[in-house]
């Protein structure tokens, strides 16, 4: 039988289940999901991926990254409220932009 797994995102939420592909539960979630869903949050960390994803595989500018993806993005009105400027993300895509870039070489 095929399965999907199921997270929660929230961050400290351990809950769990299991579907089968017609999300059907089949077994998980043995504690109580204590709090309520945010499908805000989900947006806002699919479209930061996208933009991760692009700045670590591509050179151009963060800041013409981060446009590119906000305008291609079709968030809610609350998950663009709630998503950070590219100046509050900038250091954090240049650092991860960094981490993937090889070494020059020593000559």
């Amino acid at each position: 039988m095929k399965k999907k797994y199921w997270i929660c995102t929230t961050s400290g939420c351990k809950i769990f289940i299991h579907t089968d592909i017609n999300n059907n539960y089949l077994s998980g979630g043995k504690n109580e999901h204590k709090h309520a869903a945010n499908p805000e949050l989900l947006e806002v960390h699919q479209t930061r991926q996208q933009i991760k994803r692009r700045v670590i595989n591509e050179l151009t500018p963060i800041g013409a990254v981060y446009d590119e993806e906000m305008s291609k993005a079709s968030m809610s009105s609350t998950a663009i409220a709630i998503f950070p400027t590219v100046h509050e993300i900038y250091q954090g895509f240049a650092k991860t932009r960094r981490k993937a870039m090889p070494a020059p070489p020593q000559s």
